[in-house]
């Protein structure tokens, strides 16, 4: 356990303080914190002072794509997903099918809480 301001000391480029605590309840008091690997916060931390605006901003643009991207249907995202897919082995234009973006969505509450047999047949295809 470790105290707001130690974590945060130990990568002063990251803000942690401040990007906790705005996530925080208001009527909370956020003073420890678990921390399992403090020297991968001071990693990154050099990592950040050592790298380019540009080059942040790019990164965090590309982690943006790559979370957004399977809920995208649109022409723009075809040159991602064919890439994506000649990394996993595929055929670099294959896509999913139009209804399979939505099939994640599905919960268990919903009736008996288990998949029916067509809906587990469309799970198996996407």
């Amino acid at each position: 356990m470790m105290s707001l301001k130690d974590t945060a000391a130990l990568a002063p480029n990251l803000g942690l303080d401040y990007v906790l605590s705005s996530m925080a309840p208001s009527n909370y008091t956020l003073d420890k914190l678990v921390v399992s690997f403090p020297k991968f916060f001071s990693n990154v931390s050099d990592i950040v002072a050592a790298s380019s605006n540009d080059a942040i901003q790019a990164f965090l643009s590309w982690k943006v794509i790559q979370s957004s991207v399977g809920a995208v249907i649109a022409p723009e995202v075809k040159p991602y997903k064919q890439f994506m897919n000649r990394l996993q082995g595929k055929v670099g234009v294959s896509s999913r099918s139009r209804y399979c973006p939505t099939l994640n969505f599905p919960d268990l509450s919903v009736g008996s809480g288990r998949r029916n047999g067509a809906m587990e047949d469309l799970y198996q295809r996407c």
